[in-house]
Order: C-alpha cells, then sequence, then structure tokens
C-alpha cells in the first residue's frame, strides 16, 4: 500500500468507530494537553471481581482544582 492509496479511500464505518475510540483514549491519556478533556484523578473503597473501586474521582478538564466522585453500582441494583 503506497501513501498514495491511503489518501484516496476513506475510512469505512468499522474503521471511523475504532478511530474515534482511539482517539478518545488518547485524549483522556494526556489531560494536560488537551483542554476540556476530563480524567480519572483517583479511587477510593473496595475493588470488586473485576478490579473497579467502589468510588472513581473524575476531574472535568485539567488544572479547575475540583473533581467529582461517582460510585460503582452493580447491574443487580438498577
Amino acid at each position: 500500500m503506497t501513501s498514495e492509496d491511503i489518501h484516496e479511500k476513506p475510512l469505512d464505518q468499522s474503521e471511523r468507530e475504532q478511530f474515534e475510540v482511539l482517539k478518545k483514549m488518547f485524549f483522556h491519556t494526556i489531560p494536560d494537553r488537551m483542554p476540556d478533556t476530563y480524567f480519572i484523578s483517583g479511587e477510593v473503597g473496595e475493588k470488586n471481581t473485576n478490579g473497579l473501586p467502589e468510588y472513581v474521582s473524575i476531574c472535568p478538564a485539567y488544572g479547575v482544582g475540583f473533581s467529582v466522585l461517582y460510585k460503582r453500582v452493580d447491574r443487580d441494583a438498577v
């Protein structure tokens, strides 16, 4: 595949979805360089069998000075 081939064929739906997921993952790994990008700033409580803590702290953007705690809810509790 040449660089000309890459520019001729746009992403199909599946490739576009994969790209969007990867882009989102990338943005959230470097919140200090991406404005208005939330990130997990901490965890509290015991972890379940899947390794998820009872609470996670989410910061809405790098440098805002506050975060919000979200509590894990089991599927059967909803």
